[in-house]
């Protein structure tokens, strides 16, 4: 969302942002290029979706009516068949289509900025880190996550329409520019579209309302606010119901209120947590490194607030609480969860940059480099994942198909530290390109009771009984 250049540093006309738009999108793909080329899947939702997608005749219809429904995300659910029916059968093509959709939302991150008043490179720089950082590799390298792509690109779409008003940011700082009506309509049809994406956007309201609390404009964030609360208040009066039960139906999106304040505090600490692949496993970790990883985030906020102004510093954290506020009270924490939340801190220490000395630059490019890194290693895992899936899918089918008549079902071990992803890979899988697969396979913890090992690199290995 928008912020005032003005009161970060001194006003200048905007710089155009193509520039520093395309050059996100090409470095940002260009450093993806182990996903985009990735053979393979992850988990079982797109497995799920393609053998969906793969039944023969049209395909199933989403219904956008089903408001009961515990997830209601028929935008989202319409293009996953669509993709699903087009892309199963080519693993790469949809890995590349992701990374391609995810160097966009950093295009339009950087051209967000510019139209602020950020320099290019500042600009481009906050895009990379926000690109290929963790949370963000993660959600542009596994395809179940169009929910959370859109979500961020509709954001991000919105921040630029009213960065772009006619004249902004000069707009802004005057309260001219769109006519009221204009502002709420534009808010309240992108929060509506991305609300029929995931529910997630419901932060769209009060992140908006955080910016006219902290720098009022009374044509732009007054009405931005009421178009996106008057989206998000029909929302909840159609859907809430719905949402408060759906831990019952759904354990994993179970409330756990006494969850919040550790979830709040994982998603922070996983950042420059760097070793660490999957947030669920963040306190695994030893004690020392998660204080070490909370000190990286104090000092990031003091320096922000020493050199930009306390307001700045609690824009950035209550926004960033803001856009994880729809999944602090789940129980489960998850790596997709914190794509709104990294491109909001990215983007808003990239505004407090010009105010920053040379000691707290080389602190932020330190920390930078840390959430750099942490990506490259996220982005490791999640090729090696594909490659093994690659292999042990298709060794899969051969060995089902060879025993049509089997009664029990096919017991595996797999190794200890990968038995995560081919319990994932194995989940309530209807069929896989024509083999049914749906209870015939079990994952065992023994080696001893297994027909086959899974090896390291995927393939299965019959035991000898």
């Amino acid at each position: 969302m928008a912020l005032r250049p003005a009161t970060l540093h001194p006003p200048r006309p905007p710089a155009a942002p193509v520039p520093a738009a395309l050059a996100s999108l090409l470095l940002a793909a260009l450093a993806q290029w182990t996903l985009a080329t990735n053979p393979g899947w992850f988990s079982h939702d797109e497995l799920q979706w393609g053998a969906r997608a793969a039944a023969s005749g049209p395909l199933p219809a989403v219904d956008w009516t089903a408001l009961g429904a515990v997830q209601w995300r028929p935008l989202t659910f319409q293009l996953w068949l669509w993709l699903a029916r087009a892309l199963f059968a080519a693993p790469p093509a949809w890995h590349a289509l992701w990374v391609l959709a995810g160097s966009a939302n950093a295009a339009l991150l950087a051209a967000v900025l510019v139209r602020l008043g950020s320099g290019h490179g500042v600009a481009v720089g906050a895009a990379l880190v926000f690109a290929l950082g963790p949370y963000a590799v993660y959600v542009h390298g596994w395809v179940a996550t169009l929910a959370d792509l859109l979500v961020v690109a509709i954001g991000l779409g919105l921040a630029h329409g009213l960065a772009s008003a006619r004249g902004a940011p000069s707009a802004f700082a005057s309260g001219r520019g769109w006519p009221a009506w204009q502002v709420a309509s534009l808010a309240f049809a992108a929060t509506a579209l991305a609300l029929a994406a995931k529910e997630s956007a419901l932060a769209f309201a009060p992140v908006l309302a955080l910016c006219w609390a902290a720098w009022p404009r009374p044509r732009v964030f007054a009405a931005a606010t009421a178009g996106a609360t008057t989206a998000c208040g029909l929302y909840l009066a159609l859907r809430l119901p719905a949402l408060l039960a759906a831990g019952a139906a759904e354990p994993a999106y179970a409330l756990v209120p006494a969850q919040i304040p550790a979830n709040w505090f994982a998603y922070h600490l996983f950042v420059p947590r760097t070793s660490t692949f999957e947030i669920a496993g963040l306190w695994r970790a030893p004690t020392g490194a998660l204080v070490l990883a909370a000190a990286f985030w104090s000092a990031l906020w003091t320096a922000v607030a020493r050199a930009a102004g306390l307001r700045l510093a609690l824009v950035l954290v209550l926004g960033g609480t803001l856009w994880l506020a729809p999944v602090l009270a789940i129980g489960m924490t998850a790596n997709q969860y914190g794509y709104a939340f990294s491109a909001w801190c990215a983007a808003l220490v990239a505004l407090a940059w010009p105010r920053l000395g040379r000691s707290a630059r080389v602190f932020v490019l330190v920390f930078a480099a840390l959430a750099l890194w942490h990506g490259a290693n996220v982005q490791r895992g999640m090729r090696a994942a594909g490659e093994r899936a690659a292999v042990f899918l298709p060794a899969l089918a051969a060995t089902l198909d060879a025993q049509p008549g089997r009664v029990r079902p096919l017991y595996l071990h797999a190794p200890p530290d990968e038995a995560w992803l081919y319990r994932r890979l194995t989940h309530q899988i209807p069929h896989w390109h024509g083999t049914v697969i749906a209870d015939r396979v079990q994952l065992v913890d023994s080696a001893d009771l297994a027909d086959h090992v899974i090896t390291d690199s995927g393939t299965l290995e019959q035991r000898e009984q």
